[in-house]
């Protein structure tokens, strides 16, 4: 079979700085894919990139802030609604520190 992929996409960003306190960084990315290969095949994940046929919306936001001259606190979360599939959500967090 010979697979074809359509794909067209609108993506923003975001980022807000205030000095050396913290950073916001937002962004969204709407994607629409057409494809005409074997559904949930290898070659479908590694030609849409984990994408689906259809509507696809990618959206995220990170912080960071420093806390002290040598710890830094970052808390991230990222959102995917691909093709027909239920919202998957992730969250992290992360404490650095600096010596």
């Amino acid at each position: 079979m010979n697979e074809k992929s359509d794909q067209y996409e609108i993506q923003t960003e975001m980022t807000i700085n205030e000095g050396n306190r913290f950073s916001l960084r937002a962004g969204c990315t709407y994607s629409y894919i057409t494809f005409n290969g074997v559904t949930n095949s290898p070659l479908e994940f590694a030609m849409l990139e984990g994408l689906k046929n259809g509507n696809n919306l990618l959206w995220n936001i990170q912080f960071e802030k420093r806390m002290y001259n040598n710890v830094q606190l970052l808390v991230s979360y990222e959102g995917r609604k691909t093709g027909e599939l239920a919202i998957v959500h992730l969250a992290r967090m992360q404490l650095r520190a600096t010596f």
